[in-house]
């Protein structure tokens, strides 16, 4: 998820076990909450999020189900609180559009534009427990 604080600076920081708790998040914003949300995981992750959007105006965006289980969405909150959910398809059309994608990735990534959170790293006969935790 990506925060706006009072500064303007984008905050990114990510739910669910172990990750940033709703004071935390709320902390970070200086209690603005999230405007832009990327959900990959789905199910609680989401859950967890969309208690922390902004008010009227966020934008929430469905990646994808890594947790198995998919977004549940309430429309009642959808529509009280004032926020919009989109979902989109992280994949690519063609090698072409996946080369200009890695290629554009890559060159922000070098110039320092973009900073990935690397929380841990595992061998990949671990992958399974690391996805668990």
């Amino acid at each position: 998820m990506t925060a706006r604080p009072p500064t303007g600076t984008p905050v990114t920081g990510r739910t669910g076990r172990d990750r940033s708790s709703k004071a935390e998040i709320e902390d970070m914003t200086g209690g603005h909450g999230i405007d832009v949300l990327y959900d990959t995981v789905g199910d609680q992750a989401y859950t967890a999020a969309a208690t922390v959007l902004a008010p009227s105006g966020a934008r929430v965006l469905i990646v994808g189900f890594a947790s198995g289980q998919v977004a549940r969405l309430d429309a009642q909150d959808l529509l009280m609180r004032d926020y919009s959910v989109a979902g989109v398809i992280s994949a690519f059309r063609d090698d072409t559009e996946r080369a200009a994608t890695v290629s554009a990735l890559s060159a922000m990534l070098a110039a320092g534009r973009i900073t990935p959170p690397v929380t841990s790293v595992h061998p990949f006969d671990q992958v399974p427990e690391a996805i668990a935790r």
